[in-house]
């Protein structure tokens, strides 16, 4: 019989599944390179490596997406209070990192701009830096999430279960028949691309998978095997760099995800000995985890300028064994996003606490 997972133990798991998330985020971003050059040099030795690391971290997004539909689709407050909290966080930073990257980009890259695009065309066109898709994506989920904790707080929960069915259906396996038969099913618009993963994040986090953590474990083992397995099949057949099952929403990416994030949201963290010195190192890294699950949007908007230094002003890549480089350009990137980010951090503890003695 499992333990039964309480409410801290619930969102210390969420704070692992984020920490995952952006270690992963920052993987896909060293080794994606090196995958669009098969063929082109690099050694089949290499490329494989990078096959297996983007897969494994390929669950990065839509982990993200469904912790963030757990947290907020359960609560219920003011339409008000709900856009204060999240957009007044994620709208200023993404504007200054916005800005910060089209000067980057243009004086230290030394990679202008197509066109004569200026800096507000390409915001709203989403064209300033690659990864800033996601906070597009995720402000468009919030936009809708007042009106989807009206919807889930009052149908019964097998009508979100039929709807994540039907998404699942139309994002996941047209998509993936698409691919194999070679042809186009005019039957679907890719609306609400990650709407179903919200929603799954939601109904896993209120009762989890009746499966237990050894199937949940060999399932996601299996569909990331697949996923690698796919990808460098149909890249040898095809001669060239198939990129289809790093897709957030192929097969094998979508079961990682769901059977990961089902995984650790049944961990407990039950520790008997509270004094050893166990005990501390457990504590060391749970605030260590607590900590980077806190400043994740900060180390995601930072470290694409960290690893893209690397890429493009350092000659370290033919210096360096590649698993070796994959391991150095790893751990400065995160390093330096963490200390940032935990920089800021502090100083908005700082700038609250100056505000609240003012008040």
């Amino acid at each position: 019989m499992e333990h039964k997972i309480n409410n801290y133990e619930k969102f210390y798991n969420l704070d692992i599944l984020k920490s995952i998330a952006v270690v992963g985020v920052i993987l896909i971003h060293i080794v994606a390179g090196e995958l669009f050059m098969y063929g082109k040099g690099v050694s089949m030795k290499d490329w494989m490596l990078s096959n297996v690391i983007n897969s494994v971290s390929r669950v990065c997004v839509p982990v993200f997406v469904m912790v963030s539909g757990y947290l907020l689709l359960r609560k219920d407050e003011p339409v008000g209070i709900f856009f204060k909290k999240r957009f007044v966080k994620i709208i200023p930073k993404f504007l200054i990192y916005s800005m910060i990257y089209y000067v980057f980009k243009v004086s230290f890259l030394n990679r202008p701009y197509s066109g004569n695009e200026n800096f507000l065309m390409l915001l709203f066109k989403g064209g300033i830096f690659y990864h800033l898709w996601y906070i597009y994506m995720i402000l468009g989920i919030y936009i809708m999430t007042p009106f989807f904790r009206k919807v889930v707080s009052n149908i019964h929960k097998s009508y979100i279960k039929y709807f994540v069915c039907v998404w699942a259906f139309f994002m996941i396996v047209i998509p993936f028949l698409e691919f194999v038969f070679k042809t186009k099913f005019m039957v679907y618009s890719p609306v609400g691309q990650y709407v179903g993963y919200f929603f799954i994040g939601y109904l896993i986090g209120e009762k989890p998978l009746k499966l237990n953590k050894i199937f949940l474990f060999l399932g996601y083992l299996f569909f990331l095997s697949l996923s690698i397995w796919l990808s460098y099949f149909f890249t040898v057949k095809n001669g060239a760099f198939i990129d289809f099952f790093y897709n957030y929403h192929s097969i094998g990416v979508f079961f990682q995800s769901v059977f990961l994030y089902g995984l650790i949201m049944k961990f407990s963290h039950n520790d008997d000995n509270d004094k050893g010195k166990k005990s501390e190192i457990i504590y060391g890294i749970r605030r260590f985890v607590s900590t980077l699950s806190l400043i994740t949007l900060d180390v995601y908007l930072i470290h694409p300028m960290i690893i893209s230094y690397f890429q493009e002003k350092t000659n370290i890549r033919n210096r360096l064994d590649y698993p070796f480089y994959i391991i150095i350009v790893f751990f400065v990137t995160a390093a330096i996003s963490y200390i940032i980010g935990f920089m800021i951090l502090k100083l908005s503890k700082l700038r609250f606490s100056l505000a609240e003695r003012k008040l």
